[in-house]
């Protein structure tokens, strides 16, 4: 609280000075870019929360369709933590097949398909000549199916994402859902361990399962990349 008082009394002073030096005007721009930022970062924070329902749902969708994944991942978890046992942020850790199905489902359906960023400088990339002010878009769903980026990458393999050990490595550039860089989420890490939790406790729960109902679901693009297709799944109770 005194930190926060400190930053707030810090605040007022730097607006007192802008006023007295550059007047009233200065400080109402002040005011808004101070505003401007803090409203973006909000905004990034609501994008990871619609981010977390759309991947728990493409995630429940994907296990369903491959239930020997789904019983491993089971196995993976009840030996882990054992019989019954609720997960925690420190039990994440000793789950790799969970965290490889986050992010092998965030591969497969980046639920913000495509970024953009704007060059500062002049720059030179693969020896193109990309001149500064440049608007560059870059297509997360084009480049999670790339070959020359994730081998089999149709395929639906959470457990590419283990290490084999120490020398192994297995994130690339091919898939960033959450960005990168200092203008990456900001609410990442949140979002990824209220994934982490929630499969976890689904999985120890319920038998994911596809119902009559459930056909092929392709995505589609709103800005977001969402179901195309309402997801019509089966859980069924594992202690009956």
């Amino acid at each position: 609280m005194a930190q926060h008082r400190g930053g707030y009394r810090d605040l007022k002073d730097h607006l007192r000075v802008v006023k007295r030096n550059w007047g009233l005007f200065s400080v109402t721009i002040l005011i808004y870019y101070k505003l401007k930022d803090m409203l973006r970062e909000i905004f990034k924070i609501h994008f990871c929360f619609s981010q977390t329902s759309f991947t728990l749902s493409w995630a429940s969708y994907l296990l369903a369709r491959h239930p020997h994944i789904q019983q491993q991942i089971y196995t993976e978890v009840t030996t882990t933590l054992g019989p019954g046992a609720v997960a925690t942020a420190d039990d994440v850790s000793r789950l790799p097949l969970i965290r490889g199905l986050v992010k092998e489902t965030l591969r497969l359906f980046p639920v913000l398909p495509g970024n953009g960023r704007i060059t500062q400088d002049d720059l030179v990339v693969g020896g193109y000549f990309i001149p500064k002010g440049t608007q560059l878009a870059l297509c997360h769903y084009s480049t999670s199916f790339d070959e020359e980026n994730f081998h089999d990458s149709l395929n639906f393999q959470p457990s590419r994402w283990i290490r084999k050990d120490s020398t192994d490595r297995v994130d690339n550039f091919g898939s960033i859902p959450f960005g990168y860089g200092i203008r990456s989420c900001i609410g990442k890490r949140i979002a990824e361990l209220e994934m982490h939790l929630a499969l976890t406790r689904l999985i120890q729960k319920f038998h994911i399962c596809v119902s009559p109902l459930t056909s092929e679901v392709k995505s589609k693009t709103h800005g977001l990349l969402c179901p195309a297709d309402p997801i019509n799944l089966q859980f069924i109770d594992r202690e009956n």
